[in-house]
């Protein structure tokens, strides 16, 4: 399940716009993910920020954000 959580969101970085967005994927539960790990769907990458689970090692929930 994939949920796109608020409006895109534009930072000034180094002198440049980029936009961000906010998604949340919830896969079956593995225990090898971290923070560190890079999410690729839909051919975008998504940078983790944070993991957490769902009920006894059944869903794992990947909070992660989309830089442009």
């Amino acid at each position: 399940m994939i949920e796109y959580r608020g409006i895109p969101k534009e930072d000034e970085e180094s002198e440049k716009l980029t936009s961000s967005n906010k998604v949340r994927f919830t896969i079956r539960y593995r225990s090898d993910v971290t923070a560190k790990t890079k999410i690729s769907y839909d051919s975008k990458t998504y940078e983790v920020e944070g993991v957490s689970e769902m009920g006894r090692d059944r869903y794992t929930i990947l909070d992660t954000i989309l830089r442009d």
